[in-house]
């Protein structure tokens, strides 16, 4: 099969709105939970998941980088959690479903390394042309 870029931008277009959904999701859970009192925690952490993913959407390998480094961190954290019955609970297993496949396909993918490339290519010639990204 050959490699669309417009394929990878569907594929990263579809991390980014499962992480947020995802996000808002725990915040709101945690929230309703806990207390109000966690609320900031997950605005910010919502905020910071927002940043990542809009420069991942503008084809910035950097932050693709960063953010499967933190997603390899979060399911690592979750495996070697002390508590095992914690990864009894299906909103965790679904998490690191979602956290793992989102990884392997931003950093395996070749359609999305082609986004990529295809977004390098296009922020070169518009600086070559002294256009505004």
């Amino acid at each position: 099969m050959k490699c669309n870029p417009k394929r990878g931008k569907i594929i990263i277009l579809i991390i980014i709105c499962t992480m947020l959904l995802l996000d808002a999701t725990s915040t709101a859970l945690v929230t309703f939970k806990f207390g109000l009192y966690k609320l900031p925690h997950g605005i910010i952490r919502f905020l910071v998941t927002s940043t990542f993913t809009y420069y991942i959407y503008k084809g910035k390998r950097w932050a693709k980088n960063l953010f499967v480094g933190t997603l390899l961190a979060a399911v690592l954290s979750l495996l070697m959690n002390s508590d095992k019955s914690i990864l009894l609970n299906p909103f965790i297993i679904f998490m690191l479903s979602v956290f793992s496949i989102s990884g392997i396909l931003l950093m395996f993918s070749k359609d999305v390394r082609y986004h990529f490339e295809d977004k390098a290519y296009e922020n070169t010639n518009a600086s070559s042309t002294g256009e505004q990204i």
